[in-house]
């Protein structure tokens, strides 16, 4: 049922605010790029159903704060997929250099930031 996933997903998101705010208050930045990456999952799961979106947001903050995360690539790899369905259509996948660019200077980042992959 469609107002069920929202209510669950509202309610998460819900959940996920009062935990990220939690965190910075404490400074646990260890705790902080998990919760950044659910933010944006929550956030792609409402985005079908309200106007905006801050999954672009979460991901990016959670990649540029915290690159050496385990987090950061997930966040990456979500950050790729919506970049992908976000200039996908009926012509198939066409990224602007722009956001080729962007998203290889993240993978960069994340990839490079001491972590074995």
């Amino acid at each position: 049922n469609w107002n069920e996933q929202i209510v669950y997903w509202v309610a998460i998101r819900g959940q996920l605010n009062i935990m990220l705010r939690d965190a910075s208050s404490r400074e646990a930045s260890a705790d902080i790029p998990p919760l950044l990456y659910w933010l944006a999952v929550s956030d792609r799961a409402l985005h079908y159903r309200f106007y905006d979106s801050l999954s672009r947001q979460y991901l990016t903050q959670c990649m540029r704060e915290y690159p050496e995360s385990d987090f950061a690539r997930e966040c990456f790899k979500e950050y790729e997929m919506l970049m992908i369905v976000s200039f996908s259509g009926s012509g198939g996948i066409y990224l602007p250099a722009e956001a080729q660019q962007e998203l290889e200077a993240l993978r960069r980042l994340v990839y490079t930031s001491g972590k074995p992959e």
